[in-house]
C-alpha cells in the first residue's frame, strides 16, 4: 500500500493550492507564463484579427499551441476582435487600405510590367530604379513569405529629385501603407506590432541619422527571426517585458547618404534631378483607379502565389535577362 502524506507533504499541497487559488490559475496555466497569459495574447489576437482567412488559418494552429488554448476559444477572441474593430472603426484606417483581390488569375510577369510602367510615368529615374520599386512592391504584398525584408532606400543628392513622390506612388501601390515625415522610436514599434503596415518614412536625414535608437530598431526588422525589440508594459498594475514586433517593409527616402547599418540592409535606388527636357506625367497624389487596380491585381498575385514563395525559400532566379518563375 502506498504510504499516507506526511503532514509536511499535506501542507506543501495545501500552500500550493491556495497559490494557484490566488492566482486564478488552473495546474495547466502554471506552465504558461503570466505574459503570454495576459500581454501576449491581446497582442496575438489584435495581430491574428488582421490576418486574411487564408493566412489565419495557417497560424491558429501553431498560435494555440503556442497559448495554451483551445482552437475554439482562439477563433472566438479573434471573430469578436474583428467585430470590435468593424463596429468601432480603426483610428489609422485609410480607404486604400480596403483591397479586394482581382477576380481573375493575374500574371506575375505582366504585373510587374504594370508596376514598372506606373512608375516610369511619374518618376524620372534609370530604368533599374522602376525595377527595384516594382519587385518591392511585390514584395510588401508577400513579406510572411520570407525571412528577410530589405529596406527600399530612396537616395537623392539634393532637394527635388522625386522622392516624396516615389513614396507616394508607394503609398498607393502597397498594403496597409502608412507614409510619415517624423515618428518616434517608441511610436515606431508600437505602431508595427499594432498595425503590420508598409511603412514608408520621408525625410529620413532630418531625424533617423541623429537616432541610434531609430536606427536599432530599424535596423532589428530585416531579418524575421531578429524582428522584436522588448518593452516593459504595465499589466495589471504590474511592470512585466512585452515583445514588440519590428517585422513590416519599410521604405525609406533620405537626402545623401544613411547610416551604413542601414544601408548595408538595402536595396538602394539612387534619384536624381529631372532635366528640363524629360518629360513625365503629373502625379496628382492622390488615390485614383489605376492605382486601386493595380492593388487588386496585387492582391490576387500575392493570394495565389504565396504558398509556392513560402515552401520555396531559394527559387531559381533563371538565367540573367529572364524573368524568376513566380
Amino acid at each position: 500500500m502506498t504510504a499516507p502524506p506526511t503532514k509536511e507533504q499535506i501542507k506543501a499541497m495545501a500552500d500550493a493550492a491556495e497559490a494557484r487559488s490566488r492566482r486564478g490559475q488552473t495546474t495547466t496555466d502554471e506552465f504558461i507564463d503570466d505574459a503570454v497569459q495576459e500581454g501576449e495574447v491581446k497582442a496575438e489576437v489584435e495581430r491574428l484579427a488582421k490576418l486574411s482567412k487564408p493566412l489565419y488559418d495557417r497560424e491558429r494552429q501553431a498560435v494555440r499551441q503556442k497559448l495554451g488554448i483551445r482552437v475554439g476559444t482562439l477563433d472566438d477572441l479573434v471573430e469578436a476582435e474583428r467585430d470590435k474593430t468593424e463596429k468601432s472603426g480603426d483610428d489609422f484606417s485609410l480607404p486604400h487600405w480596403n483591397v479586394q483581390p482581382w477576380p481573375d488569375e493575374v500574371s506575375g510577369e505582366q504585373l510587374l510590367d504594370d508596376l514598372c510602367a506606373v512608375f516610369r510615368k511619374y518618376i524620372y529615374a534609370p530604368p533599374s530604379v522602376s525595377e527595384a520599386a516594382a519587385l518591392w512592391v511585390l514584395h510588401a504584398w508577400t513579406i510572411d513569405a520570407g525571412d528577410i525584408s530589405p529596406f527600399f532606400v530612396l537616395v537623392s543628392p539634393t532637394k527635388c529629385c522625386g522622392k516624396t513622390s516615389m513614396l507616394i506612388l508607394c503609398v498607393y501601390l502597397t498594403p496597409r501603407s502608412e507614409l510619415v515625415s517624423n515618428i518616434s522610436p517608441s511610436a515606431l514599434f508600437r505602431y508595427v506590432e499594432h498595425i503590420k503596415p508598409t511603412l514608408l518614412i520621408d525625410e529620413a536625414d532630418s531625424f533617423v541619422s541623429t537616432s541610434n535608437e531609430m536606427r536599432g530598431i530599424l535596423n532589428s526588422g530585416h531579418t524575421k527571426p531578429a524582428a522584436n525589440v522588448i518593452r516593459n508594459v504595465e499589466v495589471n498594475g504590474e511592470h512585466k517585458p512585452r515583445r514588440f514586433s519590428t517585422w513590416c517593409p519599410k521604405d525609406i527616402a533620405t537626402i545623401r547618404d544613411i547610416a551604413d547599418t542601414l544601408d548595408d540592409r538595402s536595396i538602394r535606388a539612387q534619384l536624381q534631378r529631372k532635366p528640363k527636357a524629360a518629360q513625365v506625367a503629373r502625379l496628382r497624389k492622390r488615390d485614383c483607379p489605376e492605382f486601386s487596380i493595380l492593388r487588386q491585381k496585387a492582391a490576387r498575385w500575392a493570394e495565389d502565389n504565396f504558398a509556392a514563395l513560402a515552401a520555396d525559400p531559394d527559387p531559381k532566379m533563371g538565367q540573367p535577362g529572364t524573368r524568376a518563375s513566380h
